[in-house]
């Protein structure tokens, strides 16, 4: 899978818990129904772009929008037993989708980990050669001018 597509998925997924986070501040059972059913059909064509973590967090999400709008037509004690569920999974859904997207996905970090091997594979083979055979079998005075050019 290439990153471009991995972030695209969990921006659109981050997208989403915004959308909640916004509908279920208004209250209004339809529009949560309406935001959790986008949600739950971009779901479906994009979960598997998504790291195991934020598919595990979503689902819940998109049950607990529902169940949350369905409770909140009946007005009952609901908001004061349970309502902070829906909160509660939204919050874990947005963390879970921020550490997913991960620095080691990152391309600049990756060629950052490739360079920064490469450099230190490349000290390593100098101070082995210099230290095996420079210092061991060249006179001094061409060590030094040697050292001054490089």
């Amino acid at each position: 899978m290439t990153f471009p597509r991995r972030l695209k998925a969990h921006q659109e997924a981050l997208s989403f818990c915004y959308k909640l986070n916004l509908v279920l501040n208004r209250k209004k059972p339809d529009d949560i129904c309406k935001v959790a059913t986008e949600a739950r059909e971009w779901w479906d064509s994009n979960c598997l772009f998504l790291d195991k973590k934020s598919r595990r967090k979503m689902i819940p999400l998109f049950n607990h929008a529902f169940q949350h709008a369905n409770e909140l037509e009946k007005r009952d004690q609901y908001e004061a037993k349970i309502g902070h569920h829906v909160w509660q999974y939204l919050n874990e859904s947005m963390k879970a989708i921020n550490e997913g997207v991960g620095e080691e996905h990152l391309p600049v970090h990756r060629e950052a980990r490739e360079e920064n091997s490469d450099i230190k594979k490349e000290r390593e083979l100098r101070d082995l050669f210099f230290n095996k055979y420079l210092i061991s079998q060249v006179p001094i005075h061409f060590f030094a001018s040697f050292l001054s050019a490089w």
